[in-house]
């Protein structure tokens, strides 16, 4: 056998691959690590133009030649081989950014014409490593996804980024698939798909139809639903079905497949039977009704009958009270909600495959006490049938709080019982200085108890701060209570029939690693908490934007969402806007838009205004 060596390259892209740090310095030109010994450092001292048929490439401002150039990446000649000779590189027509949770840049997928796909991450100095090493690959659109699985949106798995970005353009929400094409999907994948509501779309074609097949068989007993939309057989893939379309497809026809068999489904694909002597567990299903019901009453019978030896002999043994498992049972999962089997097993003291569990475990789903989570029947959650009956006596008692809010906020809307009220502030805008001031209009002025739960300042600082509330320095740990936070949640400490007034809410993380994407869970649950009570939020946010960390479910649950911005920074005083960007419950005008200046002084920055609002005009 004769071994041919590759001695010339193909085109620009052959070259650039065996070079280091390539960065782009201008139309077909590049810069790049020097191959050869022999520099102090070889940073940027290759300079490499791509021209019809050849490369040019230049050591500067030396000493390497040509040739040496040539030998140290393995080519006798940068003239590209016969056949491409007088073709141009391949261009790039798209790039496909792959993100964390966070938003933050993992990596590209980089799509060349004729059709060629490249892998590159960021060298942090602003150019390209053209390889994955190191990085663990992620699902296409993985943050997004973590959004639409909170809020209940349906996850379109596709199976490249365009078909994904157009399920997102047609379909209004978010499309996904995974790295390197069909068949490569990864059991990480999984989990990050865990709860959702999934439609798989499937190219036509046999490896995207077992890719698809793939795909459901490893979400099927996982995600919340399956679905799958298969494009008419005339279109080779997604996107070109919907090359040319102009409308929203939001509620697209497809086959719900969620309880549907692995065979089943390659069967609704067309995909032939691996093993033709195998038959389908559909074709299995032939027993009649009766007996099945009947098959499950003998089984209920013995295995209650199974456990009663076991019971005994465990009351008898050394006269010892047998522990109520039954009991623990339902108050470790009634105050988890959900839980794990084995868990479950292990709080109360039990193996999670003795027949003791398994006949509790089978009693409650019988009683319809519990159930699967989502279908998995490894988890188990909780069935909450409690629920309150509003009667004459509810409605009698309903007032709105005297809650009073600064800057004559109170003009405009009232604020009920449970409400939540959002804060959102650029940096020194004044945000600890306005929930300050709601703490001391409230603190003598109506019944609820005052809580200041506070994260970021030291406990001196907020003493120090203290000093323009005189009547907060009075009441301080009375009717005022200032918390600082320690190791515990927000949500699970906060008062329910108290004003709970929290600055700030942080999330996990610092800076772009935050996960703000779980502000809306975190808002819902302080909401949760609440009886008579309210809850007042701040949120860090950009500057001049409307709103904070989290966007829109930063806003979602809120009676009222205000905006704080900075108009002007003096020496000792700062002039501030405060904008209304949600409203509920306001009484004869939407003030939905209106703001009010206001300017900080005092020692530590009290706030004052004239209580003027305006509406913005220029905004209309």
């Amino acid at each position: 056998m004769i071994t041919r060596t590759i001695t010339r390259p193909r085109n620009i892209n052959d070259i650039l691959v065996r070079l280091h740090n390539v960065k782009p310095a201008g139309p077909d030109q590049w810069q790049a690590d020097c191959p050869c010994v022999g520099h102090g450092t070889p940073e940027k001292h290759l300079h490499v133009t791509n021209t019809p048929g050849k490369a040019l490439i230049k050591c500067h401002p030396g000493p390497h030649s040509y040739a040496d150039i040539c030998r140290a990446i393995g080519f006798e000649t940068l003239t590209y081989s016969i056949g491409t000779m007088t073709q141009s590189a391949k261009r790039i027509i798209r790039t496909h950014d792959y993100k964390d949770v966070n938003g933050n840049l993992l990596y590209q997928v980089v799509r060349y014409e004729p059709k060629e796909f490249k892998y590159r991450h960021s060298d942090g100095q602003g150019g390209w490593i053209w390889n994955l090493h190191g990085i663990e690959p992620v699902l296409y659109h993985l943050d997004e996804i973590i959004i639409s699985k909170l809020y209940g949106e349906t996850v379109y798995v596709c199976e490249g980024e365009r078909d994904a970005d157009n399920a997102f353009i047609y379909f209004g929400s978010t499309g996904t698939c995974n790295p390197f094409g069909a068949g490569k999907w990864k059991e990480s994948y999984n989990e990050v798909l865990t709860d959702c509501n999934v439609t798989i779309i499937p190219d036509n074609d046999l490896p995207g139809k077992q890719h698809a097949l793939l795909v459901f068989t490893n979400l099927k007993n996982r995600a919340k639903s399956i679905t799958i939309f298969q494009v008419p057989p005339q279109y080779k893939d997604f996107t070109e079905y919907l090359d040319g379309r102009a409308y929203s497809m939001s509620n697209p026809d497809g086959m719900n497949v969620s309880t549907a068999s692995t065979e089943d489904v390659a069967k609704m694909l067309g995909i032939e039977k691996e093993n033709p002597g195998q038959d389908s567990i559909q074709d299995n299903i032939n027993i009649p009704i009766f007996n099945r019901h009947q098959n499950a009453e003998n089984n209920r019978k013995t295995f209650q009958n199974r456990d009663k030896p076991m019971t005994d002999s465990f009351q008898n043994a050394d006269n010892r009270k047998r522990p109520n498992y039954s009991v623990s049972f339902d108050n470790v999962l009634r105050d988890a909600g959900k839980m794990s089997r084995r868990d479950i097993a292990l709080s109360i003291g039990l193996q999670h495959t003795s027949d003791t569990f398994r006949q509790i475990v089978k009693r409650r789903l019988d009683d319809g006490l519990i159930r699967p989570w989502h279908g998995r029947h490894d988890i188990l959650e909780w069935v909450n049938r409690d629920y309150k009956v509003l009667t004459l006596t509810d409605y009698r008692k309903q007032a709105n709080l005297s809650i009073t809010l600064p800057l004559n906020l109170n003009k405009y809307l009232n604020v009920p019982a449970g409400s939540v009220i959002g804060v959102a502030g650029y940096t020194s805008a004044g945000k600890t200085s306005f929930l300050l001031e709601i703490c001391e209009l409230n603190v003598n002025s109506q019944d609820l108890p005052v809580y200041y739960w506070f994260n970021e300042m030291s406990e001196d600082r907020m003493l120090l701060r203290l000093e323009d509330y005189p009547l907060l320095v009075k009441e301080l740990g009375n009717r005022f209570k200032a918390v600082k936070q320690t190791d515990f949640e927000f949500y699970d400490v906060i008062e329910p029939d108290a004003i709970n007034v929290i600055d700030y809410l942080d999330l996990d993380g610092e800076g772009e690693n935050q996960q703000v994407y779980m502000i809306g869970a975190v808002i819902k649950k302080l909401q949760r908490k609440l009886g008579k009570g309210i809850v007042i939020f701040a949120l860090q946010k950009q500057k001049e934007k409307d709103m904070g960390y989290g966007g829109v479910y930063s806003a979602k649950l809120s009676n009222l969402y205000l905006s704080l911005d900075t108009v002007s920074q003096g020496d000792i005083s700062m002039l501030g806007k405060c904008k209304i960007v949600k409203a509920k419950d306001w009484g004869d005008v939407n003030p939905v838009g209106l703001y009010c200046n206001y300017y900080t002084g005092g020692k530590h920055g009290k706030i004052m205004s004239d209580n003027l609002w305006r509406r913005d005009k220029s905004n209309e």
